[in-house]
């Protein structure tokens, strides 16, 4: 199954892995000149107890995902294109308040370090955040009770510069 790709500093971005190994890595096509590179990932991400992996975009940097059994670790590139500038921003714990096993991706996080967080159980798209000052999380009163192949969340920042 072909993911959509993640657009970060004028480049779509996938997460991609070697076809006779468990080892990933990210695809990267700059639009503008037309080239590509292959970036790693965080090296403690190779470790195996990492069950899954989702690339995506927080803060304005390339984010990832790093799900274990009993916590999901959130990432960020700083400085994107240098490997060496990956930082992991958070580690949030899962709960089965929410009814759900896991997390898929990290969608937004505030300057309070509260984190919205998109999760999936049996297809059905739930949203929680989670405020890891305090160690608590809120479940979202809207529920997307849509199977989760349909609908895709996405966080929208207003802006006043062309993207043009």
């Amino acid at each position: 199954m072909v993911k959509t790709g993640i657009f970060v500093n004028d480049s779509v971005n996938w997460l991609t892995r070697e076809s006779d190994s468990r080892a990933q890595y990210i695809v990267s096509l700059d639009l503008e000149k037309e080239t590509s590179q292959k970036l790693s990932l965080p090296d403690v991400h190779f470790t195996t107890s990492y069950t899954s992996t989702t690339l995506g975009t927080l803060r304005g940097c390339l984010s990832l995902l790093s799900r274990k059994v009993k916590f999901s670790d959130v990432w960020i590139m700083k400085e994107y294109g240098n490997e060496n500038s990956w930082t992991k921003l958070l580690t949030v714990p899962h709960t089965v308040e929410c009814g759900f096993s896991g997390y898929n991706r990290a969608l937004y996080i505030s300057e309070n370090d509260k984190v919205l967080m998109e999760c999936t159980e049996l297809g059905i798209n739930s949203l929680v955040v989670y405020d890891s000052i305090n160690n608590t999380f809120k479940i979202s009163k809207f529920q997307n009770n849509i199977r989760s192949e349909m609908v895709t969340q996405e966080v929208y920042v207003e802006s006043l510069i062309s993207p043009l």
